[in-house]
């Protein structure tokens, strides 16, 4: 991977970690310094980091896993599950779908579902906790994009998506596709809505 930080160039490899820590981005941050990442193998446009704009990228997070919670029989219960979560992990929040009539799903990574479930599984009588692993949370920023277009897009590379939703400030669209179709995901997304 290459950074653009300013006028200066840096290099990086990513092995399997984090390819820009948060950390690094401050001193650009400060100055005011725009940052852009593109690949090494291929040009590309990449994606800029700045002040200026509104920005768009995809993004991913592989290691997901759905926490699917039905019998649910009244709103009371379901904000004592979420109320329970949130105090559980309140440094790491987890994403929610939303809920619709007597069920939800919980999305959160895996090394945390079995706590997760266990948490909801304990919240009250009726209450039935299936865990769906294996999964990875595809997001599409910008504000631009609709549910639809992504529906579309995904669909349109033969990827069904378990879930798709939109975060309260409307700039996100998350997917929950399968782990194996992560790549896939990402390069529709990015050819039907970013590359145009």
């Amino acid at each position: 991977m290459r950074f653009k930080v300013g006028n200066a160039l840096i290099l990086a490899v990513h092995y399997g970690s984090k390819v820009l820590f948060e950390k690094a981005v401050v001193p650009a941050m400060n100055a005011k310094a725009p940052i852009e990442v593109k690949r090494f193998e291929k040009e590309s446009k990449g994606t800029l980091i700045s002040t200026e704009g509104g920005g768009e990228a995809t993004s991913c997070l592989k290691g997901m896993s759905m926490v699917q919670v039905s019998g649910i029989q009244s709103l009371n219960v379901a904000s004592s599950i979420l109320n329970t979560l949130a105090e559980a992990f309140a440094d790491d929040p987890i994403a929610v779908a939303p809920v619709f009539r007597n069920a939800m799903s919980i999305i959160t990574n895996e090394s945390r579902s079995d706590k997760v479930s266990e948490i909801v599984g304990n919240t009250g009588r009726g209450i039935k906790v299936e865990v769906r692993k294996g999964l990875s949370l595809v997001s599409l920023v910008g504000k631009r994009f609709r549910l639809s277009q992504v529906s579309d897009a995904l669909r349109r590379a033969s990827i069904e998506p378990m879930a798709i939703l939109t975060t309260p400030s409307g700039i996100t669209t998350c997917s929950i596709v399968g782990e194996t179709d992560t790549d896939t995901s990402i390069r529709a997304l990015h050819e039907a809505l970013l590359a145009s």
